[in-house]
């Protein structure tokens, strides 16, 4: 999916099968919906996931910010992924009673969970856990393309992001305040029970995207020049990176898409 990647980082290896983030989620949250239940598809929402990618194609899969069934916007599990890689239900196929497996069941703003996500033989699995107690869970088929491609394991990505499909997504209203993903822990493809895990740090990770430079590209892309400090100032998006205890990497952005003038 498209948008505004506030922290996009990357693995630099591809050997993964498996990581755990801990996510302070947003004190404030609002998503623009799609304009169609099913067939328009133009929203624009907040996401933090983890995606896994070999040779360039993916499934992002994690939090989202969006409509319910009930019209209520609500945090829940979802996947967005290339379709040779994996299956996916159309939203008009899927039940209510599916749904409310992926959506976070008490956790509200301001709280803590944590997102794990791994491959297990032919599947993706997302688990959101709060308080050490499982409040979602999400699982993907995947094809036997996909089950191939992942063999090995993935490089991963851990993202904060504003998504959309849209060419045009400034002030539309979308925003969500001061987050961050963090302790992220690894698990290995190749590793022996010695040397299984592995922390997400500065040494074994790019930031491949960060705030600033999505306003440029951004701005390049529509042809528009503008100072890029004003606007980083005039939306309020911020991205911040910083270790903590134990040489764990830590990403803090937010994102704020309300007119300001």
């Amino acid at each position: 999916m498209g948008g505004w990647h506030l922290a996009h980082r990357a693995t630099d290896k591809n050997n993964y099968t498996a990581i755990a983030s801990m996510i302070d989620l947003p004190k404030t949250c609002i998503c623009i919906n799609d304009s169609g239940q099913y067939d328009n598809y133009d929203g624009v929402f907040p996401e933090f996931i983890h995606g896994f990618y070999v040779d360039g194609i993916g499934i992002d899969i994690g939090i989202i910010y969006r409509r319910n069934m009930n019209n209520q916007n609500v945090f829940k599990i979802f996947h967005f992924g290339d379709n040779k890689l994996c299956e996916h239900i159309a939203p008009a196929n899927e039940t209510e009673y599916d749904e409310l497996k992926r959506t976070l069941k008490g956790a509200s703003f301001n709280d803590t969970v944590t997102l794990s996500t791994y491959l297990n033989n032919n599947e993706i699995i997302a688990e959101v856990f709060k308080d050490n107690h499982s409040i979602a869970k999400h699982v993907v088929k995947l094809t036997d393309y996909g089950k191939n491609k992942f063999k090995n394991g993935a490089k991963i990505n851990r993202e904060i992001l504003m998504a959309s499909n849209r060419t045009n997504y400034l002030e539309c209203g979308a925003k969500f305040s001061t987050m961050k993903m963090y302790r992220s822990t690894l698990t290995k493809s190749d590793g022996n029970d010695d040397d299984k895990y592995e922390i997400l740090s500065s040494s074994n990770s790019t930031v491949l995207h960060k705030a600033d430079e999505e306003f440029e590209m951004y701005y390049n892309n529509l042809h528009i020049i503008q100072y890029i400090d004003e606007l980083i100032n005039g939306y309020k998006c911020t991205f911040k990176e910083q270790s903590d205890y134990g040489n764990y990497i830590e990403d803090i952005a937010s994102c704020d898409f309300t007119p300001y003038y």
